[in-house]
């Protein structure tokens, strides 16, 4: 993590996602909403496994533009992060 704390801003444009949007989703679960509604949703999920969960955010989103991918990451730390 240090590497990623020290690198220069702004960051590297990732390269063009050429596939369908689909592909995106294939073979993962994928779980939109508020911060709330996330919020429960993991908070489910933690109850139904019955042993230790934690949880990872993905900070690449290859669809949007940077502005909006750290916009949606603060949203995430601060809306739902401190709530599971």
């Amino acid at each position: 993590m240090g590497a990623s704390a020290t690198r220069p801003l702004p960051a590297v444009t990732p390269p063009k996602f050429d596939r369908p949007d689909e592909a995106l989703l294939t073979g993962r679960a994928t779980y939109a909403g508020t911060p709330a509604e996330l919020v429960e949703t993991l908070r489910d999920i933690r109850q139904q496994a019955g042993v230790p969960v934690e949880f990872v955010a993905r900070s690449h989103f290859p669809l949007l533009e940077y502005d909006a991918q750290v916009e949606l990451m603060e949203l995430l730390a601060e809306g739902v992060a401190p709530h599971v």
